[in-house]
């Protein structure tokens, strides 16, 4: 999305997203009419921790022994304008494979995405600026901006900024956004930090970000950084939760992130109402009483439809009454805080009950024009990784489905959803500073869907299928037919 932040001395004033990432990188300046960019050396020592920490945190997930390096390194600042960490890039085989985010402060790794054609998030910031004509893409500072928690934008010299929302959120009628003043945000310290400087956008897309080396190509990290004691697990199909805002927009004329989280978990678990998301999402919808009025205008290709929030103790409650209904013991809880072991023990494939999704809510309140306002989004909790250090200590992370992420084939496909796990580091979210973290967790979970279903061996008429089966199933039953029957 693109906003723009009126500068007044007085008032400061910023814009707070709900979307994802951060990244940035460091340049030199003579003036402000004449700005020469400068390559990032990534073999600087004071950029050696972060690099070494961002290629071993993915070793878990490189079960491939991919050969991975870090290709380019941005400075993340604050909104006060001060050097929060670093977003680095990882490559494999001179492609771009994810990114991951160094926290100065915690030392680690805070969060990060490994996955074929993703980019570090500069760039693809940068490339969307330049399909927009609200933000001046040659003014564009070196910088992004980290608000906190989960959100991150990009600002131009003027105070027009982009948020990572606006890269895989398809929906274009809030691209001129609203002006929220916020008085813990400091536009003018942001623009004039010394850790971000104005680059022409010629030279920047030649040199800015990108290192005059990659960093690790001569060590082996896959030997040093994957420890036995490492532990990574993610739920099966977990694609069957990954249902887009795009679809709830166009085909329910409504959205809410929660109730779109829930309808992804009850879709894994084969327990929708009617077989219909549709149907699932509008029931959870009304069962809450929530507004129906449309306060989002129509816009291009997409319709008028009500945007509204929800807490998560009326979400497990509206879930119990379709478990209820479908006459099945699975129960939903409203949690807070919750331990990183519930999570776990949701996820974790045991042998005494089935791996499943769950709902995690991140949140806090900001004042606001002295009014004092929550913002917070809501994410479908699918995988986790414990990432031991050096100490014997674990680094613990959560891997969520944002839902604003995807392309539009899971309206007719859900298994054909943009494959995308964005990891965070769930003990620095729970130790920030104002921030409510909660979900909606599952019990006694039994789903009608077989999992993982894979043809072993075929040949003539004999074929052996192997699956995952819901806990406590007894019999499965395959289709049949004979050459004969013509099917």
């Amino acid at each position: 999305m693109v906003y723009n932040h009126v500068k007044e001395k007085s008032l400061k004033k910023c814009i707070r997203f709900a979307a994802l990432f951060i990244i940035i990188s460091a340049f030199a300046f003579t003036s402000k009419n004449e700005v020469r960019a400068q390559k990032n050396n990534l073999n600087d020592s004071k950029y050696k921790a972060a690099c070494e920490e961002a290629i071993m945190t993915v070793q878990p997930l490189n079960s491939e022994k991919k050969d991975v390096v870090i290709g380019d390194l941005y400075n993340v600042i604050d909104t006060e304008g001060e050097l929060a960490g670093y977003s680095l890039g990882y490559y494999v085989d001179d492609e771009p494979y994810g990114y991951a985010i160094y926290s100065l402060k915690n030392k680690c790794i805070s969060e990060f995405v490994f996955e074929s054609g993703v980019q570090n998030m500069y760039v693809e910031l940068e490339e969307k600026a330049d399909e927009l004509e609200e933000i001046d893409n040659d003014e564009i500072i070196s910088s992004i901006v980290y608000d906190g928690v989960i959100d991150y934008f990009l600002i131009d010299d003027e105070g027009n900024s982009i948020s990572t929302d606006a890269i895989y959120n398809n929906i274009t009628q809030d691209k001129t956004g609203e002006i929220v003043e916020d008085e813990q945000c400091d536009i003018d310290a942001i623009l004039n930090s010394e850790y971000n400087t104005e680059v022409q956008s010629s030279s920047k897309k030649e040199t800015a970000g990108v290192a005059s080396s990659y960093y690790g190509s001569e060590t082996n990290y896959w030997g040093i950084g994957c420890s036995d004691n490492d532990i990574f697990n993610c739920v099966p199909d977990y694609k069957l939760t990954m249902i887009n805002q795009d679809y709830y927009i166009k085909n329910a004329k409504k959205y809410c992130c929660k109730v779109s989280a829930g309808t992804g978990c009850l879709n894994w678990m084969g327990l929708l109402v009617n077989e219909s998301l549709v149907d699932t999402y509008n029931y959870i919808w009304s069962y809450c009483g929530m507004s129906t009025e449309l306060n989002k205008p129509a816009q291009d290709d997409y319709p008028a439809y009500a945007y509204y929030g929800l807490n998560n103790y009326d979400l497990a409650r509206a879930m119990n009454s379709i478990f209820a209904g479908k006459g099945v013991g699975t129960r939903a809880e409203s949690v807070y805080r919750p331990a990183f072991s519930k999570f776990v023990d949701c996820i974790w494939r045991s042998t005494s009950s089935e791996s499943y999704p769950a709902v995690l809510s991140i949140g806090g309140y900001s004042y606001t024009s002295g009014t004092e306002v929550y913002e917070g989004h809501a994410l479908i909790a699918e995988s986790y990784i414990r990432k031991r250090r050096a100490d014997s200590g674990y680094d613990n992370y959560i891997g969520v489905y944002q839902n604003w992420f995807g392309g539009e084939g899971s309206m007719s496909d859900p298994q054909s959803t943009f494959d995308l796990i964005r990891y965070f580091n769930y003990d620095n979210l729970m130790n920030e500073e104002n921030i409510e973290v909660g979900g909606v967790i599952f019990n006694n979970v039994s789903s009608r869907n077989i999992k993982e279903s894979t043809t072993t061996y075929a040949s003539g008429n004999n074929i052996e299928i192997s699956c995952y089966v819901p806990s406590g199933t007894k019999y499965v039953y395959f289709p049949t037919w004979t050459a004969s029957s013509n099917g």
